[in-house]
């Protein structure tokens, strides 16, 4: 056979694999990621005492408060997502690795098209509220009341979101757990299930967001008592009017508790406040009021109640950077505090970088 014939046939014969491989495409990954740092003062108490009702940002001194890592690989017809955390704010949610750091998942979840709808499994964060984890996109630095103990902080389970109107988007959820008066982290202590219902307008300047979780608790996980259940509603509306934005955010849940062996309820308002001064500029206010007649909610017993003010500024660095200020005070309606106190005065400045 001639060099040309061997050459002729072994093209042939490749072919077919030369195809199979340029049809196995390379998916497209990106990464990003940010950096929270910043500076606690204790204005009230002495420097050695970390505020309970600030847990996020309570260590006074400097502190590296959040690190963060985001992977997402597309390959049609599905995305993979990755956020992986680092530092003291993930202390709450995962356990401390034998060198000290800590490191913790936030989000992980595949993400496929089905027709309409939009399915994601895995473990990703919570729908309700109006603050996220990331202080980059917070209008403040510190979290408020209705972050730290009304809401669940992330959910594993499934997601299907289905865009109504180019405004209307409704999500549902079947997740793990239904504890809701603490974060449901989806471990395997909730071995009973969630089902969640999300909807986001989302038009020009307004937005209107609500969710409502459900969970029906099996016999056996309440000391043997039966139709037990948890209750949370989430409420967010959020306006821009030119340099002006303001939020208004709801919380009402109940969940059965066991040790007092009756359901316990509470509820939280909040009202926020940005007024843009110039480009890079914008001074920000808040209150939070947060009513937990059992006092398991907040862990704050005897306090029945907590309300939070902070005032603030943040100067944008650029497009990847921002600077922050607060001063923030906090009150219970007994004195949980140290020295008998029921408030708490702290200074905050922060630092973010992002890319």
């Amino acid at each position: 056979m001639s060099s040309t014939k061997s050459l002729l046939l072994a093209a042939l014969l490749l072919a077919p694999l030369a195809a199979n491989a340029e049809d196995a495409k390379a998916p497209k990954v990106t990464f990003s990621g940010m950096v929270d740092t910043g500076y606690t003062l204790n204005l009230s108490h002495a420097q050695d005492y970390s505020s309970p009702s600030n847990f996020y940002n309570s260590a006074t001194g400097f502190n590296l408060q959040f690190a963060k890592l985001t992977t997402v690989a597309e390959l049609s017809p599905v995305t993979f997502r990755l956020d992986l955390g680092f530092g003291p704010e993930g202390q709450l949610i995962t356990a401390t690795a034998a060198n000290g750091s800590r490191i913790f998942v936030e989000q992980a979840f595949a993400s496929m098209k089905l027709g309409a709808f939009t399915v994601d499994a895995g473990r990703f964060v919570t729908p309700a509220g109006f603050e996220v984890y990331e202080a980059k996109d917070n209008w403040l630095y510190t979290k408020g009341l209705i972050f730290q103990y009304a809401l669940p902080t992330a959910h594993e389970g499934v997601r299907a979101g289905l865009a109504v109107t180019p405004e209307l988007t409704l999500t549902g959820y079947l997740v793990n757990g239904g504890d809701n008066f603490s974060n449901d982290l989806g471990g395997s202590g909730s071995p009973y299930k969630t089902v969640a219902l999300n909807g986001v307008y989302l038009k020009d300047a307004t937005t209107l967001a609500a969710t409502l979780f459900y969970s029906s608790i099996p016999t056996g996980l309440t000391g043997g008592a039966t139709g037990k259940s948890a209750f949370l509603a989430d409420v967010v509306f959020t306006q821009g009017l030119g340099s002006v934005s303001f939020n208004l955010s709801g919380d009402y849940g109940s969940a059965y508790n066991v040790a007092l062996d009756k359901d316990s309820t509470y509820y939280a308002l909040g009202v926020s406040g940005k007024l843009a001064l110039s480009e890079p500029l914008a001074v920000v206010g808040r209150f939070e009021y947060l009513s937990d007649e059992d006092g398991v909610h907040t862990l704050a017993s005897p306090a029945k109640s907590l309300i939070s003010l902070t005032a603030g500024a943040s100067y944008a660095v650029g497009s990847n950077a921002s600077l922050r200020a607060e001063l923030r005070y906090d009150k219970a309606d007994e004195n949980v505090y140290r020295s008998a106190k029921d408030s708490i005065v702290t200074a905050h400045l922060g630092a973010i970088a992002w890319f």
